[in-house]
């Protein structure tokens, strides 16, 4: 009887070990997996983290297209895999700290800009950049009176800088942020209208084509009525027994010199005729002041130069040409090649403005190499497209892809309707937005 309850006591040991140990081993177990499933779900977020800051970074570049910028973060992310969570840390760490420097880089554009809108220098298509830009941006613009001293809606003054009668007054509590009409330059005239921060952009073109065009355009009377096939040979011996005694009246005498403001007494016939010292002391207040001038003869390039001082986004400085004039007709106003130097000669201002501009231009582009040359070519085979949209396409919109130079975008049948818009329906369009009328 003893002994059969010894053995009972012995069993009872035995079952009570086997069952501590499997007790034992099932909380071994549990904490195996706990301790598995947050490991797996931190190096999983972490792989999330990585995945979300790259994707920010690569967009902050504007690099590449979607599909590379995708498959290079997956593929980044199965390496990344093998590694342990510390070196994973350690990785979107340095990735944000990238990010966080490259968005300081991000500068707000310029919105408060003059553009001197200079006579036949491809001044129209620039406007027409500046105006689609003050409508997408519900900018005030500087706006001549609909029937003010020029006569023109697109010009505030032929012989005059801004006065406080020749141009609109702001709407009520609004303030003048865009200039991009035909007026005379004058610092201190534009300086007491517009903002501080403004930005000052110019253009100009080669002084002989732009005469050759002005010529043909406005037809002035005191060279046409010279006798003969050719007055343009009379005139050029001796303009300024033709010219009238103040430049300002004149579309032929150094008119790009005239409209940058330079002083009456450094033109021809004038006290300081010709003087150089005077005539690049000038130049270089013009350097001080502006910003950019744009080249007419490399047009495409001078956009993308100014995109990227004054900070725009591509599709804003998208273009089709304006106002180009064909093949001259009337044989009287061509400018016999014989007399090319002595307008030449005579043209010395223009000359200067246009030599000070291009090598302002030149500087820039030596020094912004191949990226910028790149850049350019990308810039004219987008607007060949953009062209050819316009024109030909049926469709509502074309997408354009994000490239290293921009962010996607979309061109839609709105936007060449902008883009062939009369200067002046354009004028008459900001005058109705700013003020609710057709004439002011």
């Amino acid at each position: 009887m003893k002994r059969a309850v010894n053995k009972k006591v012995m069993r009872l040991k035995f079952d009570t070990v086997i069952w501590s140990v499997f007790l034992v081993m099932l909380i071994y177990l549990a904490l195996s997996f706990t301790i598995h499933s947050q490991y797996t779900q931190l190096v999983s977020g972490a792989n999330k983290f990585q995945r979300h800051q790259l994707h920010n970074a690569v967009n902050t570049k504007h690099e590449d297209s979607e599909n590379d910028v995708v498959n290079g973060v997956d593929d980044t992310l199965k390496v990344r895999r093998q590694n342990d969570l510390e070196s994973a840390n350690k990785a979107f760490l340095n990735i944000s700290s990238e990010q966080k420097n490259k968005s300081n880089l991000k500068l707000k554009p310029s919105t408060h800009i003059a553009f001197l809108k200079v006579h036949k220098t491809a001044s129209s298509t620039a406007q027409n950049v500046f105006l689609k830009f003050g409508d997408e941006n519900n900018l005030t613009f500087v706006l001549a009176h609909t029937k003010g001293e020029s006569g023109w809606l697109n010009v505030i003054s032929y012989t005059n800088s801004v006065t406080n009668t020749n141009v609109v007054p702001p709407p009520p509590g609004k303030h003048y942020d865009l200039l991009c009409c035909h007026v005379i330059y004058d610092r201190k005239s534009f300086e007491a209208i517009l903002p501080p921060d403004t930005e000052y952009i110019g253009i100009v073109r080669e002084p002989i084509s732009r005469f050759q065009s002005a010529v043909k355009y406005f037809s002035p009377n005191f060279i046409l009525r010279l006798p003969g096939k050719t007055p343009l040979s009379i005139y050029a011996k001796n303009p300024l027994a033709f010219e009238p005694e103040n430049p300002r009246n004149s579309q032929t005498n150094n008119r790009m010199a005239t409209e940058f403001g330079f002083p009456t007494e450094l033109f021809p016939g004038k006290e300081l005729n010709g003087s150089q010292t005077d005539i690049d002391k000038y130049l270089s207040k013009l350097d001080k002041e502006f910003k950019f001038i744009i080249i007419s003869e490399k047009f495409e390039e001078s956009m993308v130069i100014m995109k990227r001082l004054l900070n725009w986004h591509t599709k804003s400085i998208l273009y089709l040409d304006k106002n180009v004039g064909g093949k001259i007709t009337n044989t009287r106003k061509i400018l016999p090649p014989e007399n090319i130097e002595d307008i030449r000669k005579f043209l010395y201002l223009d000359t200067a403005v246009y030599n000070f501009a291009m090598r302002r231009f030149n500087k820039y582009v030596e020094d912004a190499g191949k990226e910028f040359s790149d850049e350019v070519e990308n810039f004219k085979s987008l607007r060949e497209k953009v062209i050819t949209y316009c024109h030909q396409s049926k469709a509502l919109s074309m997408f354009i892809q994000a490239t290293k130079w921009y962010q996607e975008f979309t061109i839609t049948k709105t936007d060449c309707n902008m883009f062939t818009k009369h200067e002046k329906d354009l004028i008459q369009r900001q005058r109705f937005r700013m003020y609710g009328v057709l004439e002011n």
